[in-house]
């Protein structure tokens, strides 16, 4: 491991390395490296036509399926969704929804927010809860 190495070679412990990085970088060791292989790999993907293998490889992961899970994990999407979403800006994500749906199914409306203090105030029975009155 990369880490392990580091340590070795600045000949401390690794919790302290670690733990050093955190305070600098505000992030973990690892998390920052997944972020640069993550970043490295979307460049890859916008800039070569790398098969995921090839890239995976070039990034440091052994296989395709370790880029994507990963990927997604840092980016919010798989490497094939990122590629596409880049190449075709105006294609939402929706896209993977049948178009009837898209019409009727998701649209906007207006509508009062409900709250329990909106129940408690205006429906409950008399009460200590009820604005009435009577009960005041």
């Amino acid at each position: 491991m990369a880490l392990e190495s580091i340590a070795e070679e600045l000949e401390c412990s690794i919790g302290h390395l670690s733990r050093l990085f955190k305070n600098k970088m505000h992030t973990s060791p690892i998390h920052y490296l997944g972020q640069v292989r993550a970043d490295r790999a979307a460049e890859l993907l916008m800039q070569t036509d790398a098969t995921l293998q090839e890239i995976a490889e070039r990034v440091g992961y052994p296989d395709a399926h370790s880029l994507s899970c990963s990927f997604k994990k840092y980016k919010g999407l798989s490497p094939v969704r990122f590629k596409k979403e880049r190449e075709h800006p105006a294609q939402k994500q929706d896209q993977d929804m049948p178009q009837t749906m898209l019409k009727s199914a998701l649209q906007r409306t207006s509508f009062t927010r409900y709250t329990d203090i909106d129940y408690q105030y205006r429906y409950l029975r008399k009460g200590i809860y009820s604005c009435t009155e009577e009960s005041k």
